[in-house]
């Protein structure tokens, strides 16, 4: 889902993923061109269905489904129609439900030229649209559309305008970001909204939708952020795709990171994970690699609202988990032999590779559960998958205590990029918390101890 219409510790065995915002990027050292026409035609003449998490002002969850363009005529012109639906369920705001239809029309650019919206709107551009570039670089950025929006396709009631251009921001040397950015005005030409999709492009022509910020203006001013949580595309590729899982978490966990995020959910607030890089140790008479994990939560919602975890995790050779320490709250062994991930996955995989006891501390005397870990490869795009490493702590009674996630978008490169950590307590708990990374706060850090 392009967004072009308005109608958005791997493997950590307590409570934590360790990989964003406020900091400027660092412009990369090189400048070379990123294919922005060639990879926007290339996501927007696909399928999709994309899920997502509402944050800001409301809370709750939106379902984005796009048809795949096909031949259609616009306004007297040949475009390539798509059909979308959206699905809106929110827990705090009113209505908390809000389904929606309609069609965006596409030039042979993909560029967007029109939209109907059942029962609310339809769009047209006010001049023939630009093309996007063959190549960006960071500073580049234009308007490539107007859109003159009406109550429906009579065009006899005019309610504003539309207008869609991009910008494009540093990232690294290896990727650009990309802000898709919408501006709806009415007929006295007062800002209603503004929608920003912000994508990830790198050289090799995938664009990754990161999120869809929504500032609404005039009488309104809720602001709403969409996180992608699943994206699935078709049609699907001929041969079945495989990437290098174990490839890409062991260089993730090598390098000690620190990582700053907004939690969302049934609190809200700010967090910073942090985990060293790994360095030899002892644990249970084994020669491992330990490192340290730190947690900073600061909720304003919630009680307490600061909170800080130290702790430790000792891994294989693998870099698979053995056993974990928390000062004062938790000991965990591993039970029996740890088997490593798989070098390559596809779509469908699933297993549990470790299990884990759990104590009050390091004299073992005093059980309080046990806690798997196990990871599921997801849909993502056809260049990419998601890699949902999946922790589930149980008490002595075998109840479920709480269910961690922790989504990793995983490509051909072994590259891991943190989406999510989504933690849902149970039992006498039932919150629900989302860590969202905020875009450019992942850095790297020294291995432990510090």
């Amino acid at each position: 889902m392009l967004c072009c219409v308005a109608l958005v510790g791997v493997l950590a065995s307590c409570g934590g993923g360790s990989g964003g915002g406020a900091e400027a990027p660092t412009v990369p050292s090189v400048v070379e061109g990123f294919p922005l026409q060639a990879a926007y035609k290339a996501r927007a003449a696909l399928a999709q269905t994309e899920e997502f998490v509402v944050s800001g002002t409301c809370n709750g969850t939106v379902r984005m489904v796009t048809g795949q363009p096909v031949a259609a005529s616009f306004e007297g012109v040949a475009v390539q129609q798509a059909s979308q639906s959206t699905q809106v369920a929110l827990s705090d705001c009113t209505p908390n439900s809000v389904i929606s239809t309609g069609s965006t029309f596409l030039d042979g650019n993909y560029v967007p030229v029109g939209a109907s919206v059942d029962g609310q709107e339809y769009a047209r551009y006010a001049a023939a649209p630009a093309a996007l570039p063959a190549s960006v670089k960071p500073g580049d950025g234009a308007t490539v559309v107007t859109l003159n929006t009406f109550t429906n396709s009579t065009k006899l009631i005019a309610t504003g305008r539309r207008t869609w251009a991009y910008l494009v921001e540093a990232d690294s040397a290896a990727a650009v970001f990309v802000r898709f950015v919408q501006k709806s005005y009415n007929t006295a030409d007062l800002l209603l909204a503004t929608q920003q999709a912000r994508y990830r492009l790198d050289k090799s022509g995938t664009l990754s939708l990161l999120s869809i910020d929504i500032q609404y203006g005039g009488t309104s001013q809720n602001h709403l952020l969409y996180t992608p949580t699943r994206l699935v595309v078709s049609p699907p590729v001929s041969a079945t795709p495989t990437y290098p899982l174990q490839q890409a978490y062991t260089a993730r966990l090598t390098t000690g990171s620190s990582e700053r995020f907004v939690v969302s959910g049934s609190c809200n607030g700010t967090a910073t994970l942090s985990e060293s890089a790994p360095a030899a140790a002892n644990f249970e008479g084994l020669t491992v690699q330990a490192t340290s994990q730190t947690a900073l939560v600061s909720l304003s919602d919630c009680s307490p609202g600061t909170s800080a975890v130290v702790g430790s995790n000792f891994y294989d050779t693998n870099y698979l988990i053995l056993g974990s320490v928390t000062p004062g709250q938790e000991y965990a062994k591993v039970i029996g032999i740890v088997a490593p991930l798989p070098s390559l996955v596809q779509v469908g995989d699933a297993a549990t590779v470790v299990p884990l006891n759990l104590f009050i501390d390091n004299t073992k005397a005093v059980s309080t559960g046990r806690r798997t870990v196990g990871y599921a490869i997801e849909p993502d795009s056809v260049n990419s998958v998601v890699a949902n490493f999946i922790t589930r702590s149980y008490n002595t009674a075998d109840q479920l205590l709480s269910t961690q996630q922790v989504r990793y978008r995983l490509d051909n490169s072994a590259v891991f990029k943190l989406l999510s950590i989504e933690i849902q307590n149970s039992t006498t708990n039932t919150a629900r918390l989302v860590y969202t990374p905020i875009p450019g706060s992942f850095t790297q850090v020294p291995a432990w101890p510090w």
